[in-house]
Parts: C-alpha cells; sequence; structure tokens
C-alpha cells in the first residue's frame, strides 16, 4: 500500500531530512510536494493497477508535463482527442486519453465519434455523432 503525504507535510520533512544529512531524501521530498505531471508509464493504461508514473514537475495540479500532452498522443500510442471546451463534450482535457486507438485510427472506440470539424470560433466541433452537413463534409473529405 502506496501512502501519499500531504505537500505541507513533505515540505516540513525536507529540512528535517537535510538536518540529519541527506541532502537526497530531501531535494526528493522538496519535489514530491510540488504539483507533479503523474501521467501512467504503463503499456496497458488502467488507473487501478498502474505501477509507474511520470514525476515530471508542473504549474498547476493536473496539468500534464510537455512530454504528455494530447498534441503527442499519437507518438505514444494514444487516442488523438482533445476536450472542448464549449460544453458540448464536456471540459476542456489537457490530459492524453487512456484509451487505446481503434485499429487503423488514431482515437479510441469512445472519442472516433466525436466531429473533428473547426468551427468559425477556431473551436473543434467534438459533437459525438454531430448532424451539421458542414461538419460531416469536411469529415468526409479528410478521409476520417
Amino acid at each position: 500500500m502506496v501512502h501519499r503525504g500531504r505537500p505541507g507535510l513533505l515540505r516540513a520533512l525536507a529540512p528535517l531530512a537535510l538536518a540529519q544529512g541527506s541532502d537526497e531524501l530531501a531535494a526528493r521530498l522538496e519535489r514530491l510536494s510540488n504539483p507533479l505531471c503523474m501521467e501512467s508509464l504503463d503499456a496497458v493504461l488502467t488507473p487501478s493497477t498502474a505501477e509507474r508514473w511520470c514525476g515530471i514537475p508542473v504549474g498547476k495540479k493536473g496539468e500534464p508535463c510537455g512530454e504528455h500532452t494530447p498534441k503527442l498522443a499519437a507518438e505514444l500510442g494514444r487516442c488523438t482527442w482533445v476536450g472542448s471546451d464549449d460544453g458540448w463534450a464536456g471540459p476542456a482535457s489537457q490530459r492524453i486519453c487512456r484509451g487505446t486507438p481503434v485499429s487503423g485510427g488514431d482515437r479510441c472506440e469512445q472519442h472516433a465519434a466525436c466531429c473533428r470539424a473547426v468551427k468559425r470560433d477556431r473551436k473543434v466541433c467534438n459533437r459525438v455523432n454531430c448532424t451539421v452537413d458542414k461538419h460531416r463534409e469536411a469529415s468526409v473529405a479528410a478521409g476520417q
């Protein structure tokens, strides 16, 4: 069982470790007290069984590091769907979808039905099974 220390506790323990002569432990406690990427590094992406996590420091809790953004999802063998921020498909997501792309595609089964058309406001539509004719035409023209 893994116990997670709260950031304040980890920061408080860092000077104690330093006073005991453990510079390495103090540095690690200080690093762990800040927000971390925490993207699973396992090939099989099931949160309940994940064993390896990315520990790169990030600016805010919930943000991915530069190596684990949706723009790099295809290179990592992950679904390339990116959430929208207009309320149609839920909140915008900076995290990579944990789904595995369907054979011959770049999105998982759940996100393959999301519209890829870019609207006038330069945001992706992202509606599931979108019925807007111009969006459907754009998807067909793009070969999706």
